[in-house]
């Protein structure tokens, strides 16, 4: 399992554009920390590895009109045609409204030349690049739309991109362009629907775009045993970070427009290896849609609504919905102490952390879209405020002092039974378990 773990994490540790990664370890026991550098493992896995391809399959993020949300399954080989160029073939799949789509995307990595005389990493699926996208989906009919707000369906999209690529693992962009939708509309009971017969039309578009992966590239390269070794350069003290979220930051478009801040600070308290981290999300979306009008009796989706079905009033207005979360976690990296006397750690923030959460939500529309409990359809958001308490479990990692990894769950007790992030388990009324992942950079 810790093999798999280093294969797995380690290209994420290479993303500076800076030297090579050195790999160190110890198992002599010392008061300060002291690297030995023994092997540089990234000309093995990282950005000194050539690579010709990759096969990979993960998840790509989108921001949601509501609260972010994991939209597709995507499968991608890419293929390098010259030594600054690649072509990428795309397969998605959605559970919701698109059952299959794919891509096609020309990359021109315009760095790659000039880093390889460097001496600062190989031709391979690492660094900066700028691509055309073209993406085309199969829309699946829904005779009654009660997925998520979204307004529309994307059936074609043509785009100019500019991003960072951590070969078969992370890949952050920025796309602008135009889209051919499919929009959302009601039938002559208010229901919403979705299917082939629905209207068609064009936007423009920018947005910001995550895509979390696992593959190998080609060709393989035999791994030597390096038998107790670290998984991340460890080499750098480190008492306070500033962490800004770069997942889901922002969806323009003439339908709605979609922005979030989401930013950590942590330091260390005292010389110990506690420390307090306190977090800062804010999201802004206007969007238009359909106004809620009631509801309709019916058997129909019994298991989502009962016997109530929610219908709407054919005219679209204007909604603006934000959210404001506030939370503080006291963390303790119980390991780090026994990995700083063995000469394995710095004292920073890489590691595994136990703690304790307390947080505020305050969310708000400025149109109904809810029934009378103050319960919004198609989900468990609430307006008002939620506040609540519990602990957390985490790992974070800081790669090569620019970027962040944070994934953790906390278990909350709150004020009111509603869910927190679109991925909340709820337990009994007030209790739920709140996955959560923070992909940045740090300062």
């Amino acid at each position: 399992m810790k093999k798999l773990l280093i294969f797995i994490f380690f290209p994420l540790f290479s993303f500076a554009q800076t030297d090579s990664v050195k790999v160190s370890f110890s198992e002599e026991k010392v008061d300060t920390f002291a690297r030995t550098e023994v092997i540089s493992v990234s000309q093995k896995l990282g950005v000194m590895r050539a690579a010709k391809a990759g096969l990979r399959g993960g998840i790509e993020s989108s921001p949601f009109v509501i609260q972010n949300y994991i939209s597709f399954l995507n499968f991608t080989y890419e293929q390098k045609i010259l030594k600054e160029f690649s072509l990428l073939l795309s397969l998605k799949h959605s559970v919701e409204y698109q059952p299959f789509s794919y891509e096609i995307e020309p990359r021109w990595y315009f760095q790659m030349t000039k880093r390889v005389k460097a001496g600062l990493q190989a031709y391979n699926l690492y660094g900066k690049y700028i691509s055309f996208r073209y993406y085309h989906g199969i829309l699946k009919d829904e005779p009654y739309y009660f997925f998520s707000y979204n307004p529309y369906s994307e059936t074609s999209v043509f785009a100019i991109k500019y991003g960072y690529q951590a070969g078969n693992i992370l890949d952050l962009s920025v796309s602008a362009g135009v889209k051919n939708v499919s929009e959302v509309s009601t039938d002559t009971k208010g229901r919403l629907i979705h299917n082939s017969q629905s209207p068609s039309n064009q936007t423009w578009f920018l947005a910001s775009n995550l895509k979390l992966s696992f593959g190998n590239s080609y060709p393989k390269t035999k791994t030597d045993k390096f038998g107790k070794l670290l998984i991340t350069d460890n080499n750098f003290e480190k008492n306070k970070l500033l962490k800004i979220n770069a997942s889901d930051l922002f969806s323009i478009d003439k339908y709605s427009q979609f922005i979030k801040a989401d930013v950590d600070y942590e330091h260390r308290i005292g010389n110990t290896y506690f420390s307090s981290n306190t977090s800062f999300t804010g999201i802004f979306n206007h969007f238009k849609f359909f106004s809620f009008k009631g509801f309709i009796d019916t058997t129909l989706n019994s298991n989502l609504f009962g016997k109530k079905f929610p219908i709407w009033n054919a005219q679209k207005v204007s909604n603006v919905y934000t959210n404001i979360q506030l939370s503080e976690q006291l963390r303790y990296y119980f390991t780090k102490g026994k990995e700083v006397k063995k000469g394995r750690s710095g004292k920073n923030f890489n590691g595994v952390y136990l703690g304790l959460m307390v947080m505020f939500s305050n969310t708000a529309f400025n149109n109904q879209l809810s029934d009378d409990d103050g319960k919004y359809i198609f989900t468990n958001i609430k307006t008002g405020s939620v506040y609540g308490g519990g602990g957390v479990l985490g790992i974070q990692n800081q790669f090569r002092n620019r970027i962040f990894f944070d994934f953790g769950i906390s278990l909350l007790a709150t004020n009111k039974n509603t869910q927190i992030q679109s991925l909340t388990t709820k337990y009994g009324r007030n209790i739920s378990l709140n996955p959560y992942l923070k992909i940045g950079f740090v300062k």
